[in-house]
């Protein structure tokens, strides 16, 4: 019991806290509402349980073994996201004052795509794979059945929190001005938390 409280906390601070995933939904929201949020939220929920199913069939012991792939794996996908970050940036200057249409082309738009993303975070991947290894005793298909629902209901929780602050910033992105700044501010942190990544790897 005490190995599935520390397992729902570790879940639970991964998937509220500010990270590559939040971001994407918190922008789609922002531009498209709470409804145009939903695929992209879905699509993170099936990535996860696609990582889960990894860490189930061996990745978790094959990373354990070969350290060396996961720093490489780590390091990659924070670079992926520190380019999305200055993209969305950058995009966001090259629009003129009156232009109004999106400068999220960096990052991933339609759901095949925000569900392969979840392959590049490494947070993702810290979380999946950090649970899976706590909770895999009883072997790694048990592990895995008793870990889809956890992360499916925090997941889905923390993902609607984050769409609903991205929802309240639909009318501000609107105005071409005031989505410019969003846009650079929501570039801005994702390209820090991939810095943070790049730190840890």
């Amino acid at each position: 019991m005490e190995t599935w409280i520390a397992t729902a906390g570790l879940v639970a601070v991964g998937v509220f806290t500010p990270g590559p995933s939040n971001f994407v939904v918190m922008h789609r929201a922002a531009a498209a509402g709470l409804r145009g949020a939903a695929p992209a939220i879905a699509a993170v929920l099936l990535g996860l349980v696609a990582l889960l199913g990894l860490a189930a069939a061996g990745g978790g012991a094959l990373l354990a073994a070969a350290p060396a792939l996961g720093r490489v794996l780590q390091a990659g996908g924070a670079v992926y996201l520190a380019w999305g970050g200055v993209a969305l940036v950058v995009e966001s200057f090259r629009r003129g004052p009156a232009e109004g249409g999106a400068a999220g082309g960096a990052l991933p738009q339609r759901p095949a795509a925000v569900f392969l993303f979840q392959f590049t975070n490494p947070k993702a991947w810290a979380m999946v794979l950090t649970a899976a290894s706590a909770c895999g005793g009883g072997g790694a298909g048990a592990a895995f059945l008793r870990l889809v629902p956890l992360f499916t209901a925090l997941s889905l929780a923390g993902l609607l929190t984050w769409a609903v602050l991205g929802s309240a910033l639909e009318r501000a992105m609107r105005v071409p001005r005031w989505r410019r700044r969003i846009d650079r501010a929501m570039g801005a942190l994702l390209a820090a938390s991939a810095a943070l990544l790049l730190a840890g790897a």
